[in-house]
């Protein structure tokens, strides 16, 4: 009996030191691993405060450079141009016309008395004038209100902003600026210790660290911000594809919130994506094609139906809506022929604008959305685009320009959206338009 109870005990005791050697292994582990992390996450938190700054003034001026604002100041200055000699109606967003504004003023000793609004008008022309000059355009390209001048500023600024980033990034050891090295320590533990990584939620706090990485990326590198994506120069797949591999491993409990993958989506890639639409120059076909596949890089990693992305994709239409609902369009008689006498540049430039560049801007608008909007996002778009094309747009071609509607819809056409029941209303005003134009084309051609 004693015999047998010594060979249990002796037994035990080879149990427990086998335990107590691997605890002191994976305290030594531990140990490591805590020193090697402290020192990461002191030189992230040291680069994320460096890079912050830089961020705010880069998309300061990602901002500054949407011509937005410039189109609706020469809106509102052709509506009121145009205002001045006659009636017009004005679809879309109502242009303020200040009726005081309409006559002239007379000064004590009989001088003409511009107002400050009609000053600012008359330099905002010759900006637009000079702009044209300068780049032999029409005036209704996405670039046709940036002066040269702004332009080689704004690259000036970029430069030297990314420039900062590089120095900010390069005070850093090599070790610390590779995101491939921080994944791995992270790959390691969960290999050794599995249990103890899903645990401790260790996923959570690599995608934090590496978000600062990622962010130090996407400011570095204009291929790998939204407006200038390119998928085949950007350096942000590599990373992603290293997070979808240690999300992809986890283990089938895991919410899928809580792997690195969706947690990096959420913190960096999705946030850059809706910050840039406050700077996203609808009428640029170059950063529509950017903003599309980036896009498309999300939902490559989160395929829809998902929370974030559905969130996404209702602001981008909604981004969509204000851009075509903030477009006022001045309507002049048809009846009326050109003057054969200006009153003034301003004048000739309003009638200029409401009977060609309007037109052919608003055409350009649209036509970007289909090509590069609607194969992605598909019926999403159906109700801005048809709602704005059959109360707005068409009554713009109604005339003479079925060049114009045509090309729009023939677009159109190409979709499945006018034989849906709930757009019947605004179909059937396209319809006729259709069958108007065309039949006027078949006529001529006769």
């Amino acid at each position: 009996l004693r015999m047998v109870e010594l060979r249990q005990c002796q037994t035990d005791v080879d149990k427990h030191e086998g335990e107590l050697q691997q605890a002191g292994n994976q305290l030594d582990y531990y140990q490591e691993l805590r020193i090697e992390l402290a020192s990461w996450a002191g030189a992230l938190r040291e680069l994320s405060v460096k890079i912050q700054p830089i961020q705010e003034a880069t998309k300061e001026l990602h901002q500054l450079k949407n011509p937005k604002s410039e189109w609706t100041h020469w809106e509102n200055d052709a509506v009121f141009e145009l205002s001045k000699t006659e009636d017009i109606q004005v679809l879309g967003r109502k242009s303020p016309v200040k009726q005081e504004e309409k006559e002239s003023k007379v000064d004590e000793f009989g001088r003409n008395v511009k107002s400050k609004s009609q000053l600012e008008r008359e330099s905002r022309h010759r900006i637009r004038d000079l702009c044209r000059a300068e780049k032999s355009l029409q005036g209704y390209e996405s670039d046709a209100l940036i002066l040269l001048s702004q332009e080689r500023e704004w690259r000036d600024r970029e430069e030297a902003l990314q420039k900062a980033m590089a120095v900010a990034t390069e005070a850093l050891e090599q070790t610390y600026r590779c995101p491939k090295n921080l994944i791995s320590i992270f790959l390691k533990w969960k290999e050794r210790y599995p249990e103890d990584y899903q645990n401790c939620h260790a996923g959570m706090s690599l995608a934090d660290l590496v978000s600062i990485l990622l962010q130090a990326e996407i400011n570095s590198n204009k291929l790998n911000h939204p407006l200038y994506f390119q998928k085949s120069k950007n350096t942000l797949i590599p990373i992603m594809e290293m997070l979808k591999n240690v999300s992809s491993d986890s283990q089938e409990a895991t919410p899928k919130e809580d792997t690195p993958l969706y947690r990096i989506m959420d913190k960096v890639l999705i946030p850059t994506f809706e910050e840039t639409l406050s700077a996203y120059n609808i009428l640029s076909s170059c950063q529509s094609d950017s903003m599309a596949s980036y896009y498309l890089l999300l939902l490559e990693y989160i395929p829809l139906p998902n929370i974030m992305m559905d969130k996404l994709t209702k602001q981008f239409i909604e981004c969509c809506r204000e851009n075509l609902s903030g477009i006022a369009i001045p309507l002049i008689n048809p009846n009326k022929k050109k003057p054969k006498f200006w009153n003034s540049d301003l004048e000739q430039e309003a009638f200029e604008y409401a009977t060609k560049i309007q037109k052919v801007r608003i055409q350009k608008i649209l036509v970007i959305l289909f090509d590069y909007w609607v194969p992605v996002l598909g019926d999403s778009l159906a109700d801005p685009i048809l709602d704005f094309t059959s109360t707005q747009f068409l009554y713009l071609c109604l005339e003479s320009d079925k060049e114009i509607f045509v090309k729009i819809w023939e677009k159109i056409e190409c979709t499945n959206w006018l034989s849906q029941p709930h757009h019947m209303v605004v179909a059937a005003p396209l319809k006729a338009a259709a069958s108007h134009f065309l039949a006027n084309t078949r006529t001529n051609d006769m």
